[in-house]
């Protein structure tokens, strides 16, 4: 494979949707405004300024219409872009192994995206 190719073994859906992120295991750390660019059960790309390294441990909140409460997301920085190429500054994340509750709000949230994305192809 070459440097160009990139595999991944969830799907991944476009999205915007506004998130908050809280760096390393503190918890009294303030959060930092980002936003979902796209969104798969695997991982995600956050588009933020925020300058984080490779490896790092990123607490993501999520706030959906398609759960009541906010859930929150461990995930581990596997990329990072500056913005200087084609990609928009921000963070490709592998979420870590989350709970039933937390899998199921993402999956429905997925489940969402991906039906109006399919809605929007049909009526174009």
């Amino acid at each position: 494979m070459n440097g160009n190719q990139h595999f991944r073994r969830e799907g991944r859906q476009p999205i915007n949707l506004k998130v908050q992120l809280r760096f390393g295991h503190a918890t009294d750390a303030s959060p930092v405004e980002a936003e979902l660019s796209d969104l798969g059960m695997g991982g995600a790309f956050i588009l933020t300024s925020y300058s984080a390294s490779i490896g790092a441990i990123v607490s993501i909140t999520i706030s959906t219409p398609t759960s009541w409460e906010p859930f929150n997301v461990d995930a581990e920085i596997r990329w990072v872009s500056d913005g200087s190429g084609k990609q928009p500054p921000g963070l490709g994340v592998n979420f870590l192994p989350m709970g039933k509750t937390e899998a199921s709000a993402l999956y429905d949230l997925i489940q969402v995206i991906d039906y109006k994305h399919d809605e929007q192809n049909t009526a174009s």
